[in-house]
């Protein structure tokens, strides 16, 4: 059966219905949201489909207005962890296949009988091009990552006649081996190339990932949350070079999809501050004690799971660098705040930071941190959102991938866009107190004003595209639905 949350008052019905599907994960959801919100404040009809485990974890600050229909999925909340590392994220994989009859009887369903149905679709759902095709309907990709991510995932026909993908752990060390990919303008390693295509990935989990990428070509158009100004040598590319698209097929940069008042207001205020009474004000007391540009924000997004002995060497580079910090830590399920400080930190550093170091163990207000003007540099994953809205308070990175396409992002980074430095892990995939230190340091310190003045620029190139080429690429895709007719 299929369940129905968060549905206010309709529209009334008109033509076309945009369907927007995202990946069950915290970082696909909120950019699809967005762009479901933006379909709808163009007057388009818009559904956004999610699992049903997802619903209520989707942020209440994220308002949408249209229909929310919740997709049965197999997912037992009281069971089964969710966003508790990467396990947790293929086992989402899985979820989606549960997800595909429960979708084909929606579109069955009387209630779309009568509308014109437009699928934008997320990448890593390829079972939904068979349902397109079968029921003769558009499906648009959602690509909620970058622009350099997408080209490589474009080029993989290639790369496999390159490499031997799945890339053994051997293979990641080959410094001789170094890759091509069309609109890129450095070289890429195999360690840079996204987990998925490693041996060490489950196999399904893989395989999905691998046909979500083979498939690309053959959608209707792409969607990409990134701008055209960003990241251009690879949209130009995507665009016009065969080895990429050899289908000519569309791509719509509309990033960033974040909330406009985030991208466009120099001071930020969000309505955050009234959902989460309690968790706000500790932070920005402590915010407001601290000096301009003098604090470092660390946080590892919503899935990734770091090693005690991997805190432990943050905490250790963090207490030598001598710099303010703001850290968000991820608790452990089932502990309290102050056992999971003693379970995880390293004896007295808690005491030895006190005044200079605040440590969280709960959400924290991401985008009212990197607003606040004491935050001066962000110790991150790498995630694509975390980027952007980075990006869009002109905060440069310390940047300490993970998983999935995050080595890209941290070449884009560091490499391309100039406003970060990367940490580099030892061999046994630890980053070291040491090196720690010297990001810290550098991103902190003596490289901290020219990092922050390209970061600051990249800020101004978001808020003209969110204006400018983004608002028009959307309003393309806008008048694509619309005119959108069966043949």
């Amino acid at each position: 059966m299929l369940c129905y949350a968060m549905a206010p008052s309709e529209q009334q019905a008109s033509y076309p219905h945009a369907l927007v599907l995202p990946f069950p994960a915290q970082g696909h959801i909120i950019p699809a949201l967005q762009l479901a919100n933006k379909l709808l404040s163009q007057g388009i009809r818009t559904t956004f489909i999610c699992a049903q485990h997802r619903i209520n974890l989707i942020p209440t600050t994220l308002r949408f207005t249209g229909r929310v229909v919740a997709l049965p999925d197999k997912v037992d909340l009281e069971k089964e962890k969710v966003d508790a590392g990467v396990q947790s994220l293929c086992r989402s994989a899985d979820t989606v296949e549960d997800m595909r009859d429960s979708f084909q009887q929606l579109l069955n369903s009387d209630q779309f009988s009568d509308s014109r149905i437009f699928l934008i679709s997320d990448f890593l759902l390829p079972w939904t091009a068979d349902i397109a095709i079968k029921i003769n309907i558009p499906r648009y990709v959602f690509f909620p990552s970058s622009a350099t991510a997408l080209s490589v995932s474009m080029y993989l026909p290639s790369l496999m006649a390159q490499i031997h993908i799945p890339l053994r752990s051997s293979d990641l060390h080959q410094c001789s081996t170094f890759i091509h990919v069309p609109g890129l303008p450095k070289l890429l390693a195999p360690s840079d190339l996204p987990s998925a295509f490693r041996e060490d990935c489950p196999a399904e989990s893989r395989n999905t990932c691998v046909k979500s990428c083979l498939l690309l070509r053959e959608a209707s158009a792409i969607v990409v949350n990134s701008f055209s100004e960003l990241e251009r040598p690879c949209f130009r590319a995507l665009q016009n070079d065969q080895r990429l698209n050899s289908n000519q097929t569309k791509i719509y940069s509309v990033g960033p999809l974040l909330q406009l008042d985030y991208i466009n207001c120099p001071e930020f205020n969000s309505e955050e501050r009234e959902h989460h009474p309690v968790e706000e004000p500790s932070y920005t007391k402590w915010l407001d004690t601290q000096s301009s540009a003098s604090v470092l924000y660390i946080s590892f997004g919503s899935i990734a799971q770091l090693s005690v002995h991997q805190i432990h060497e943050i905490a250790h580079g963090l207490e030598k660098s001598t710099h303010p910090f703001l850290w968000v830590i991820r608790q452990p399920e089932n502990c309290s705040e102050s056992t999971a400080a003693y379970s995880l930190l390293p004896d007295g550093f808690q005491i030895r930071t006190k005044g200079r170091g605040f440590i969280t163990f709960t959400w924290a207000p991401q985008l009212l941190i990197l607003s606040h003007p004491s935050t001066g540099g962000f110790f991150t994953h790498c995630g694509w959102n975390s980027i952007l809205e980075s990006i869009c308070r002109g905060i440069p990175v310390l940047a300490l991938p993970q998983f999935g396409e995050q080595d890209l992002n941290c070449r884009v980074v560091v490499d391309e866009l100039q406003i970060g430095v990367e940490v580099e892990k030892g061999e046994d995939g630890v980053a070291g107190r040491e090196e720690i230190e010297r990001a810290v340091r550098l991103v902190m310190g003596e490289k901290g004003a020219e990092l922050r003045k390209k970061a600051s620029e990249w800020m101004d190139a978001a808020r003209m595209a969110s204006v400018g080429s983004s608002a028009a690429n959307f309003k393309s895709l806008c008048n694509k639905i619309t005119s959108y007719a069966y043949t």
